[in-house]
């Protein structure tokens, strides 16, 4: 029974602590719901018993099967696009952003 209460809290702490990672982007968080959650519930889903483990064994499987999806990836590291710039007349930018730059309405340095 103790084993059996172990495996239980190790399966359950440890699915928060994987999905934190993965929605913080933590580093290790894409690797740790692809594989290190899925091998950890079913590698203790004997020592749960029956139902309990077939329900882990079940949402191991989702998991991984759900974070293999490309778009998974792609949510976890974003593809990073290069900004441009354009300049803008002075006369278009709000006099508050003017005065933080210290530009007058010309566009010259105060």
């Amino acid at each position: 029974a103790a084993a059996t209460d172990w495996a239980i809290l190790i399966v359950g702490l440890t699915a928060p602590v994987a999905a934190f990672m993965y929605t913080r982007v933590i580093p290790g968080g894409l690797l740790a719901m692809r594989v290190l959650w899925p091998v950890l519930a079913i590698g203790l889903a004997p020592m749960l018993g029956i139902l309990c483990g077939t329900v882990a064994v079940l949402l191991a499987l989702t998991v991984a099967v759900l974070s293999w999806h490309p778009e998974a990836k792609a949510s976890y590291h974003p593809p990073q696009e290069a900004g441009s710039s354009y300049p803008i007349p002075p006369e278009l930018a709000p006099t508050e952003v003017l005065d933080a730059a210290q530009i007058d309405e010309k566009g010259r340095r105060q």
